[in-house]
Order: structure tokens, then sequence, then C-alpha cells
């Protein structure tokens, strides 16, 4: 169970980077996708929102599948879900997004670290930490090799794996992982710094914890 000093659980959450446009070749494969023999997909079971989406992805798969724009809308569809409280569609959803992101850009790319790091903020909402933290993880590697050890991505990575971590009452990773989100961000030089900032309230409150056990 999260501790109460966390605060909100949606402080985890990522918007996934749009793949960009050009020069991205296909990769050869296939998947079933999970969504469309998971659930019932009838209209009288979906709200208007929820039917748009499910009559937009079908034609996609119709007639471009395995295409950035079914990886899009997938996701979109996810964060419907999640915003309307149902976490387990919300990730079978981003589950069909990241298997069809592998294929499209294959499985090391930053698209698909960033379907993971949704994917680690809805299993941290279903209270799933270890399987958070199995998504989350990789993703740091895939972000390092992408953009280097210094950047937002990687930063962000590590704040959300501290998270989990204080959530299981592992307080010394927890520290340890605010503490590399906070010296990344420093690093970036991002003028933004509101994510910097909150890493660095989290890795207080959790030094606190630490030096008072």
């Amino acid at each position: 169970m999260a501790n109460s000093q966390i605060g909100s659980q949606e402080a985890i959450a990522s918007t996934v980077v749009k793949p960009s446009q050009g020069g991205n070749q296909l990769f050869t494969g296939s998947y079933v996708p999970v969504s469309t023999v998971a659930r019932d997909d009838s209209t009288d079971s979906v709200d208007s929102v929820e039917k748009s989406y499910l009559d937009r992805i079908a034609a996609v798969r119709a007639d471009s599948p395995n295409s950035a724009e079914e990886i899009d809308l997938l996701a979109q569809l996810a964060r419907h879900y999640l915003n309307n409280g149902d976490a387990e569609k919300a990730r079978l959803y981003l589950e069909d997004s990241r298997r069809c992101a592998e294929i499209v850009y294959g499985g090391q790319h930053p698209v698909v670290a960033e379907l993971m790091i949704e994917l680690g903020f809805v299993r941290f909402r279903m209270q799933e930490y270890e399987l958070a933290r199995q998504y989350l993880e990789p993703a740091v590697v895939i972000f390092e090799q992408a953009y280097g050890k210094v950047s937002d991505q990687v930063a962000y990575a590590f704040h959300k794996l501290g998270r989990v971590h204080e959530a299981i009452e592992d307080l010394e990773r927890a520290e340890y992982f605010y503490q590399k989100a906070v010296t990344t961000y420093q690093n970036t030089f991002n003028e933004d710094e509101s994510d910097m900032l909150s890493a660095r309230n989290d890795l207080s409150r959790v030094k606190t914890r630490n030096s008072q056990s």
C-alpha cells in the first residue's frame, strides 16, 4: 500500500512522444491486438468517445495496420479509460500500443519507452508496484541509449522509480533514485524547473524519513 505522504499517483503519468515524421522503416512482424479479444466492443457497452476511438482504430487497422497513427490512437484510448477510472482497459490498450510501436520502430525506440512509462503509471495506479518497476527500469535504458545519460526523459524515469520504491517502503532505493533524478535534472539546464522541484521535494521527504528510521 502506498504511503500517504507520496501524494497524488497522477504525478507518475507521462505523455507519449509522437514518432518523428519520415525516416523510420517499418519492422517486419505482426501481433494479435489484445484489445480486440479481451473485451466486448459492442455499441451497447461503450460511450460515444470510446466508440469513436474504436471505430477509428478499426479503420486504421484495415487501411494501414502497424502504423504511427494506430500507435497514437491506441494510446489516446488508453488515456480515456484511465481518466474514467478503468485502469485494466487502459493497460490492455497501452500494451497494444507498445506492441505496435515495437513493430514499427523496434523495441529500443524512445516511443516504446514512453509507452512503458505510461504502463508503469497504470501498474502504479493498480498498486502493482513490482510490475511498475519492471516497465520503468527498461525505459531508463532505452532513454539513455537514445538521449544519453543526461536528459529530461532519463531524469523523469528515475523520479518515477523513486516513487515506486517509496510506495513499497524501500526508502533507501527511493532516496537513491530521487537523488539521481535531481542530479540529472540539474545537468539538463531545462528552464522549466517544475519537475526538478518535485523531485527535490520527494528527495527531501525521503531523506527525513530515512534519518528518523
